[in-house]
């Protein structure tokens, strides 16, 4: 998993034209995601803290419903982890009780469909890698 998604790092900054030793145009375009990508909607996932792997699965589908909706309606989005980094200023931030914390962050809004990044694909590992089907 971790190598696929380094690889997806590689290739978006590949398709955005920034070398891996430029990491001042890595940085300038990471800090990206803390501006939304300038979309027009900016939604914090909050979770309880004593939640369970269950629920955080439950959350991901959650997100995934939203995402998908989004898509119907002919927008895009885009989930953010990064936000992760900063949850200890984002529960002052938000006035969080004690057992809540920001899970993730998600922007929604049109797609610009000729920005180089929104023509990226990634690979995608085959089914038996990932996956272990029985009965099927």
């Amino acid at each position: 998993h971790e190598a696929r998604r380094r690889k997806v790092g590689e290739m978006m900054y590949e398709t955005l034209g920034i070398p891996r030793e430029d990491r001042a145009a890595r940085i300038a375009w990471f800090a990206n995601n803390f501006r939304f990508f300038d979309a027009p909607v900016a939604t914090f996932i909050v979770i309880d803290e004593r939640m369970g792997h269950g629920q955080w699965g439950h959350t991901g589908m959650y997100l995934q419903t939203l995402a998908l909706l989004a898509e119907e309606r002919g927008w895009g989005t885009c989930m953010q982890e990064c936000w992760g980094m900063l949850r200890p200023a984002l529960k002052d931030h938000f006035k969080l009780a004690d057992t809540e914390m920001v899970w993730c962050a998600m922007a929604v809004g049109k797609p610009d469909p000729s920005h180089p990044v929104n023509t990226l694909r990634a690979e995608r590992a085959p089914l038996e890698e990932i996956a272990e089907l029985h009965g099927f």
